[in-house]
């Protein structure tokens, strides 16, 4: 790719951008974020660094919507064994965050220096060319899906100068690369904005007859190209939307929320919460991170 001097590269990413710097004697981290530019925003929700030192270990990381591709451009990163916690498994290079059905657990035993983009699975779908069922539910090393080339771009990425640089090599990463291949069938794709849409409380039986298919049918589709079936997806959806809104609160009407997501009542509510973030609701608010706009929770007790 052609680099961009600094100037163009403020200028193009002017008004998609936002840092966040904290520093409190225990941890530092600068955190940058950049949406995607409108003819990728199909394909990945946001671009994404963090590079600094966290109090704790291990975190607790909630299910989105997303597929996260992640550079790791620092010291080693770890994926905890749910079952068996005293297990970890490293990535040192760049790696893949299937959609998930449960909460992952990971492990930073140093400084943190991580990049990375949260791809919608439109975006997955056309990046890795494989069905997505295969991706779902795992963490997989980036090698094992795209070949060596995945190790060289990992350190073409980290002799970059800056964040705004690699993000703009996102840009051609995913342009070379969606522009090659099909899309996921037009049918899927209306489906999951309808799913969007409603903050995943449209119902499934209705989204198959509008488009004229089983519901059978739908879900084979969804696993092949959005990796888990539409039923779970609108669930991740509604779960997520309950964490956006709880945000930063410190105290939160659980009964007035859960009926604002569209929770059928509190039991379903709290049985979301069990089962994506083996957690209670107020367990959540009590370890969750600052600052975490997709839901991540401190799981350890600190260095």
């Amino acid at each position: 790719m052609a680099l961009l001097q600094a100037d163009d590269l403020h200028a193009a990413f002017r008004g998609r951008t936002h840092t966040m710097r904290h520093d409190d004697g225990r941890e530092y981290w600068t955190f940058t974020a950049a949406l995607p530019p409108p003819d990728l925003a199909r394909y990945v929700n946001s671009y994404w660094e963090v590079e600094g030192a966290i109090a704790h270990v291990r975190e607790k990381i909630l299910p989105t919507a997303d597929i996260v591709l992640i550079f790791n451009l620092g010291d080693v990163q770890h994926l905890v064994d749910r079952d068996d916690q005293s297990n970890e498994t490293a990535f040192p290079n760049a790696f893949v965050s299937g959609l998930q059905e449960r909460f992952l657990i990971t492990a930073s035993h140093h400084r943190s220096w991580l990049c990375g983009m949260r791809l919608s699975p439109f975006g997955a779908y056309k990046l890795f060319r494989t069905p997505l069922t295969g991706v779902a539910n795992r963490v997989l090393h980036l090698e094992d899906l795209r070949g060596s080339a995945s190790l060289r771009f990992a350190d073409t990425l980290r002799n970059a100068r800056s964040p705004l640089t690699r993000f703009a090599m996102f840009d051609d990463f995913l342009r070379q690369r969606v522009a090659a291949t099909p899309d996921a069938a037009p049918e899927v794709m209306w489906a999951w904005d309808r799913l969007i849409g409603s903050n995943g409380s449209a119902r499934i039986l209705d989204i198959a007859d509008d488009i004229g298919w089983s519901r059978k049918h739908l879900r084979a589709r969804f696993l092949e190209q959005i990796g888990l079936a539409p039923k779970t997806v609108g669930r991740i959806m509604r779960f997520q939307t309950a964490i956006q809104k709880i945000g930063a609160a410190h105290k939160v009407n659980w009964a007035t929320l859960a009926a604002d997501c569209g929770y059928a009542d509190q039991a379903h509510f709290n049985r979301d919460f069990r089962d994506f973030a083996d957690a209670a609701p107020e367990s959540y608010l009590r370890a969750r991170l600052p600052d975490s706009e997709v839901g991540f929770m401190v799981a350890d007790d600190g260095r």
